[in-house]
């Protein structure tokens, strides 16, 4: 794509609605930019997410934060005829239903923002997201919290609340085999980042941090979106335990947790 066409393309996709411009001789029929978010667990692509999805023209669409999340049953993509949900629903083959879901996507055209984590990175996605979408890399700078956000979540099933009701603050004991899980994924991470960032020359890097400490900004700046606040489907997400809860407090065997991720650390230093 020539840099007129897609200078083109970010005026459009900041307006009200998709319409046809004459660029020249060359009648263009506008297609929504739409994008990827991908990042690790915990490092704010669900909140990312949400905010990019409620500027973008499928604000309105009835997906679920994770498109191609095959291990939970309320993530099943259906098609109505004319738009796609997720809802609960089962399948039998994980590799024919990823490429149903691919099917999908290029049936709608691809208007639909998605979000992907590195385990749902097949290989097969990751070809099509290089090809199709424009690429948001999230990412958290400080690993630490990110790590504590990881075992605890796994450990409570708490990933993030939409409701003000702010839930029971926990105690908990988190297993080796979750520190192990928060290690492996990470490797994973790197590897599918290495791969995009290899063949897809244009991408946005967004840290979480940045993000909260100014989301308009950040969104205006790294993406062809407006800000605009309050809108219609805006779905927040709330801190899960509050503002003065400190998660390290929630873990009953911080020492231990703290030990293996040391000794993890050093293992990959080593490595």
């Amino acid at each position: 794509m020539n840099n007129s066409n897609r200078i083109l393309e970010t005026k459009l996709a900041a307006s009200d609605s998709p319409k046809t411009y004459l660029s020249g001789k060359i009648l263009l029929e506008y297609k929504y930019i739409m994008y990827a978010i991908i990042g690790p667990m915990r490092s704010g692509t669900t909140l990312l997410y949400r905010a990019i999805k409620d500027l973008s023209s499928d604000y309105d669409s009835n997906l679920g934060d994770e498109f191609f999340q095959t291990y939970l049953s309320n993530f099943y993509v259906y098609d109505n005829g004319d738009s796609l949900y997720q809802n609960k629903g089962s399948f039998s083959n994980k590799e024919k239903e990823i490429e149903r879901r691919l099917f999908l996507l290029e049936k709608y055209n691809y208007r639909y923002t998605i979000k992907c984590l590195p385990q749902h990175l097949y290989q097969s996605v990751l070809d099509m997201i290089i090809q199709k979408y424009d690429v948001i890399i999230c990412e958290r700078k400080n690993e630490w919290e990110r790590f504590i956000s990881f075992v605890l979540a796994c450990t409570t099933f708490n990933f993030n609340r939409i409701k003000k009701t702010k839930i029971d603050t926990p105690s908990v004991r988190v297993e080796k085999q979750t520190v192990y899980d928060f290690f492996y994924l990470e490797n994973l991470w790197k590897e599918k980042k290495e791969i995009l960032k290899t063949r897809k020359k244009n991408y946005s890097h967004i840290f979480y941090e940045d993000f909260i400490e100014n989301p308009k900004k950040i969104i205006e700046s790294r993406t062809a979106l407006k800000w605009k606040k309050n809108t219609k489907f805006f779905r927040p997400i709330y801190k899960l335990y509050g503002d003065n809860i400190k998660k390290e407090s929630l873990i009953v065997n911080l020492d231990e947790v703290t030990e293996w991720y040391r000794l993890q650390k050093n293992h990959e230093v080593q490595g």
